[in-house]
């Protein structure tokens, strides 16, 4: 298994900003441009495929390839502009009541010659909330073992190391013209007689990883109907070694601002 980097945590308000949207911050804050090739959809790749559930004590559970709503429940996945994966539970009845969400698809690396082994980083934000005893998780991962292979996982019932959230990015090696498989998996569920919510996200983005000889021959395509394009375009590779390095960075400078802000207000 390959490394992670990123922020990890269970500050609830902070990780309410979505990885999307992560990345364009870090990039804006480091002064970076994002420009250049976007990860294409590959003919022949495998087909993706995509799950939603939503059940209520109150009403009838309900399944769909994108979308589900019943009651107080309720999942959605996108796969364009960009990935971007959602569910949420709880209506305040006190009665139980869940939303999942699946959705695996290939990638793979082109470029180079057939074989060459890549460095491969996938940005992702995971969050999760839950008011005790309700629960939420979030985990992705892709096939593959030891360093062909990444996973990451967090939840709110406190079992996961990441803790509840996670804002960073997951590194493995994928040979060029090797067919690969991401799985992201999200969940939140209500209990019986609570009040409060759940809700799950996620939301990934792969790139080849700068830290590779001649990144810039390589591009990543993904199966028809899924995208994992930036508003306003995928960075340079150089840009996204230091978005990468400026993860950490943005957690930081967020928490400072957030503290700075209150600080201001108090003495006010």
């Amino acid at each position: 298994m390959r490394t992670i980097e990123g922020v990890a945590g269970k500050g609830v308000a902070a990780k309410r900003l979505t990885g999307r949207v992560a990345l364009a911050v870090s990039a804006a804050w480091l002064g970076l441009s994002l420009a250049g090739p976007a990860a294409a959809s590959g003919a022949g790749l495998p087909a993706a495929t995509s799950s939603v559930s939503c059940n209520d004590a109150n009403g009838p559970y309900t399944s769909d390839p994108a979308n589900c709503t019943v009651a107080g429940s309720h999942a959605i996945i996108a796969g364009e502009p960009y990935v971007a994966m959602s569910a949420h539970a709880g209506d305040g009845s006190g009665l139980p009541e869940n939303a999942f969400a699946t959705l695996s698809y290939s990638f793979e690396v082109t470029g180079g010659a057939a074989g060459d082994i890549v460095p491969i980083s996938i940005a992702t934000n995971l969050f999760t909330s839950a008011n005790y005893p309700n629960s939420a998780f979030a985990e992705i991962y892709t096939d593959g073992s030891g360093e062909d292979a990444a996973s990451a996982s967090v939840c709110t019932d406190g079992s996961c190391p990441l803790g509840s959230a996670f804002d960073g990015a997951l590194h493995l090696l994928s040979a060029s013209g090797a067919v690969r498989t991401l799985t992201i998996f999200i969940g939140a569920e209500e209990g019986y007689l609570t009040t409060g919510d759940a809700v799950a996200s996620a939301d990934p983005f792969i790139g080849v990883d700068p830290i590779g000889l001649n990144p810039d021959i390589y591009s990543i395509q993904l199966s028809d109907g899924i995208s994992n394009a930036l508003p306003g375009g995928v960075p340079e590779p150089g840009a996204w070694t230091l978005m990468l390095l400026g993860f950490g960075g943005l957690g930081a400078a967020l928490r400072a601002s957030r503290a700075r802000r209150e600080a201001a207000s108090a003495a006010t």
